[in-house]
Order: structure tokens, then sequence, then C-alpha cells
């Protein structure tokens, strides 16, 4: 069922690949701005660049709130596979694999590109923090897209929502890096281990109010 849900992801992004384009083209934007916005005879910390990249992978991946389940829920593929007894836990699963795996990772690709506009190294710390933070992220983003499924006033008020509770995986992700060792690493792990586990069950009970 997951890979079911999963291919038919990568289905509809093959013939609208401009879907997985917009976030890299936003993404790459976010971080050429704030390079040209600081001035040129100083250098960002690179602090402040790790900091930019993070941030700059957050909005990115906030294009995608509230498309991740329309298309489905117009189509009455929500609808139907809940008539078919499928759990909705598992089709949120799907729904966040595929936000995580088509539209993040592609952002992780370009970590060599922020790099060089940001000045700063890229290094096993820094991937493995922008991997789980990446993840978290995506699950909060497919929470807050199956609460405002449906709902005009909620995507409204959802992104409000989200900030806050992105900002702790920021931070931790962030700390990961500037302060590079296994406890900060195993703290941010913690921290999407423990979404991963509660959102599923909050999503579905959003589908199915939705329904």
């Amino acid at each position: 069922m997951i890979f079911l849900a999963m291919k038919n992801d990568l289905k509809r992004l093959i013939r609208n690949p401009f879907s997985v384009f917009l976030p890299l083209i936003f993404f790459v934007m976010v971080l050429t701005i704030q390079v040209f916005t600081i001035q040129n005879d100083l250098k960002p910390a690179q602090s402040l660049g790790y900091s930019l990249l993070f941030v700059a992978i957050l909005l990115a991946l906030f294009l995608q709130h509230g498309t991740l389940f329309e298309f489905d829920a117009e189509k009455g593929i929500l609808e139907e596979l809940y008539l078919q007894k499928v759990p909705l836990e598992s089709i949120f699963i799907a729904k966040t694999l595929g936000l995580w795996a088509f539209q993040a990772i592609p952002l992780l690709l370009c970590t060599p590109l922020a790099a060089v506009l940001l000045d700063i190294k890229i290094t096993l710390e820094l991937l493995c923090s922008l991997s789980l933070t990446s993840l978290g992220l995506a699950v909060l983003l497919a929470f807050g897209a199956a609460i405002s499924l449906k709902s005009t006033a909620a995507q409204l008020l959802v992104p409000v929502l989200l900030l806050p509770l992105a900002t702790p995986v920021l931070i931790f992700g962030l700390g990961a890096v500037l302060a590079p060792n296994a406890a900060a690493l195993l703290y941010l792990a913690g921290l999407v281990l423990g979404l991963c586990a509660i959102t599923p069950w909050l999503g579905a009970l959003a589908l199915k109010n939705s329904l």
C-alpha cells in the first residue's frame, strides 16, 4: 500500500515535473537573495550560513503545504481507500515519505551549491542533520496539509501553527551542526522519531474529519 501510493505520487511528478523544480528554484532563490543582501565587503559568518541553509529548506518545503492530499481528495481516491478499510495512518505515512523522497531529497542534493553560495563546509554532521531535519519538516507539513484539507480558513492558520512546531526541529538540527557531537544528533533523531510516531495518528484523524 505504501509503495503503491508513493508510485502514484512519482507518476504525477513525472507528468508535472515543474512541481519538483519549483521547490528547487525557490530554494536557490532564497539562498541567493540572502547572500546578495549581505554587504559585499563582509563575508557571512558560518553560523549565519548554516542558519540560512536550514531556513531555506523550510521555506522551499513550505511551498508544498496544502497540496499533498488535495489531488487524492478531489478525485475521490481518499474516500475510496477509506471505504475499502485502508488505514488512514498508512495513507498519511505514504504521503509523508513521498514528500520527503521526491521533494526534500532533491533539495539535499543542492547542498554543494548552497555550500558555495554561503561559504560553508559540507560535513558528515551537516548531511545527517539535514536529512533528519528535512524528514521532521516533511512530517509536520504533511500534518498541516491533512488539517487544512477542504478548509480555506485552516490554510491561513496552519502556517502559524506549524512554525512554532518546526522551530524546535530547526534549532536541534542547526545545533547538531554548530556543535557537532553524537549527543546533538541523538537529540535530533529522538525528536524526529517522536514526530514520526505521533503525527500519523493525528494526521489520520484530521483526514477522517475531512472526508
